[in-house]
């Protein structure tokens, strides 16, 4: 008997035929081309678990789709999901087509933002735990915490006006 995990085998065959997708304006659209070209007959879950999984194993797969904008995909966001070629070192290559740049932007973008608000509310919520500890040291090391998550929010939200004025300006 084999020694191979059927859901691997089942994953990697969705994952080959997200690629065979690509591009696509959503998830939907992903699942609607998938179940079209194919007999696997997957769900909106099991892409979006797939996508997980090769982001996080790009290198092993040779390539990743790069994270999105998010919310409905309208107008400039056509085609948003694109694959990325990844050699076996993890590095990316770069796509000269403007269209998949501008998607790059966009998602590096959103996933800053969503960064940038998860650490102000991660700061907030470890500035609270903090009043309600009684020991000093770890009062201390909970209020040192939420600064530098409070830092790591400021940063962020730097970066995305600073990409979004040199998106404006191209």
């Amino acid at each position: 008997m084999p020694d191979v995990d059927e859901d691997e085998t089942r994953r990697d065959q969705i994952i080959e035929a997200i690629f065979d997708a690509l591009p696509a304006d959503s998830y939907e659209d992903i699942v609607t081309k998938v179940n079209r070209a194919t007999r696997l007959r997957v769900t909106h879950a099991q892409v979006n678990n797939a996508i997980a999984h090769l982001r996080s194993h790009s290198a092993q797969y040779g390539w990743t789709i790069p994270h999105v904008k998010r919310g409905p995909g309208v107008g400039m966001d056509e085609g948003r999901f694109v694959a990325y070629l990844v050699d076996r070192q993890g590095h990316y290559e770069l796509d000269v087509n403007p269209d998949a740049g501008r998607h790059l932007a966009n998602g590096m973008s959103a996933t800053i933002k969503h960064t940038a608000s998860m650490m102000k509310n991660a700061s907030a919520a470890t500035r609270i735990a903090a009043t309600h500890t009684r020991s000093v040291n770890a009062r201390n090391r909970l209020n040192d915490l939420a600064d530098d998550f409070a830092y790591i929010a400021r940063r962020a939200a730097a970066v995305v006006r600073d990409l979004e004025a040199e998106a404006e300006a191209a």
